[in-house]
């Protein structure tokens, strides 16, 4: 079972569900027994640069526009209009920046052989992934599980669609195009993936022959069969000699105390530990201590400053529910960053549509000293701790 919940997350890593299983999109997850209301002095709004300039300074929308203006439209009009423009072809860009990290990603799991097979034509890839289970192959196993999976997606578009028109919800109108088009490029590469797959004839029922051949009879979830029938595994995920370690727990696997001790002794120096316990913090492993909040703060800290989102997002609602809305801005354009970056395998570009929420509903309340502050931490926040997030996402410059 531990197998195929670690299959299921690779899956959602390729079609963007994850943020699905929180609900609804908010600015700040709530955490209700903590949540203070902002003080009433920080309700002066700043003055502001326009939208459009605002977002497009923050996603770095630097290529030029592919389509122009009408003639004649008002000067202020064809900025925006050219700035939607710049804004889906850096949604696009977005999309395959991810996916040349979920690339890298297959690479650390399954090695280079096996990997470079799950990105060649479907139906060389299943011949060649079959072959090597038949002999044995643990770890092609679990990529033929992962291909099989894929080979069953249909009409991502229409779904993808209805995520967009929730992600985009009180968003302006470029950072709504961004993500609009980063949804309908990673729908059309899902889909485009697996109508090659169907066409050559391949998907799950592909599976029952290796079934058969271990005594099992297939079932409704062939994938989950094959993984417990060929014992199928993959590589470290996390780098780093503490690997073994977070992969354990990842998979839901039990680890003993003295474990959990060098895990939290390590998180200070190890990027990569401090990225997974920053999971742990926000969504439970089996087993981790009971901490004290202080610990809990500074575990989250250092998770965020190695890249984490999710860490550096929760830091940011206890600074604005503290009334520091300066740190709280600052924490968040790290996480834009972070976000739009492309770089992590495991965030999303709902990810980045809720970061790009919390950041509208701080701007419509921060003071310009408070902007200046957190804009000058963010900056900082980006320039000490790009390396470290870089590496443990194993994202190259």
């Amino acid at each position: 079972m531990a197998r195929f919940i670690a299959l299921a997350v690779t899956i959602a890593l390729h079609v963007g569900v994850l943020l699905l299983i929180t609900g609804h999109w908010q600015p700040f997850p709530p955490r209700e027994s903590r949540r203070t209301e902002p003080p009433a002095k920080a309700a002066t709004r700043a003055p502001t640069a326009p939208r459009v300039a605002s977002v497009a300074a923050g996603l770095d929308w630097t290529r030029q526009p592919s389509a122009q203006a009408a003639p004649g439209t008002p000067v202020a009009a064809q900025r925006i209009v050219l700035d939607l423009e710049q804004a889906r072809e850096q949604g696009r860009a977005l999309a395959l920046r991810h996916r040349a990290s979920i690339r890298r990603l297959q690479q650390r799991q399954y090695g280079d052989a096996i990997a470079a097979l799950l990105d060649a034509p479907p139906a060389q890839a299943w011949d060649a992934l079959e072959q090597l289970v038949r002999e044995g192959d643990p770890v092609a196993a679990q990529a033929l599980a992962e291909l099989a999976a894929g080979c069953t997606e249909r009409d991502n578009r229409a779904r993808y669609d209805r995520l967009a028109d929730e992600a985009v919800q009180g968003l302006d109108p470029a950072a709504a195009a961004f993500i609009r088009a980063a949804l309908a490029q990673e729908a059309e590469l899902v889909d485009e993936r697996a109508a090659r797959c169907r066409a050559a004839g391949y998907g799950p029922a592909r599976l029952e022959p290796l079934l058969r051949a271990r005594g099992v009879t297939p079932g409704e979830i062939p994938v989950a069969q094959l993984m417990d029938a060929y014992d199928a595994e993959s590589g470290p995920t996390y780098p780093g000699p503490f690997g073994e370690l977070l992969e354990r727990f990842v998979h839901a696997e039990p680890i003993g105390e003295a474990d959990w001790i060098t895990l939290l002794a390590a998180a200070d120096e190890h990027p990569a530990v401090a990225y997974a316990l920053g999971y742990c913090l926000q969504r439970g492993c089996a087993g981790m201590p009971e901490l004290p909040d202080a610990e809990r703060q500074r575990l989250r800290r250092v998770a965020a400053a190695a890249g984490n989102i999710w860490s550096a997002r929760a830091l940011a609602e206890d600074h604005a529910n503290s009334g520091d809305l300066a740190s709280a801005y600052g924490w968040l354009l790290f996480a834009r960053w972070a976000d739009a970056s492309g770089c992590n395998p495991v965030a999303t570009t709902l990810d980045l549509a809720q970061t790009l929420r919390g950041i509208d509903s701080l701007e419509a309340v921060l003071t310009p000293g408070q902007r200046n502050a957190g804009e000058a931490l963010g900056a900082a926040l980006v320039a000490g701790n790009e390396s470290n997030a870089r590496a443990v996402w194993a994202c190259p410059r």
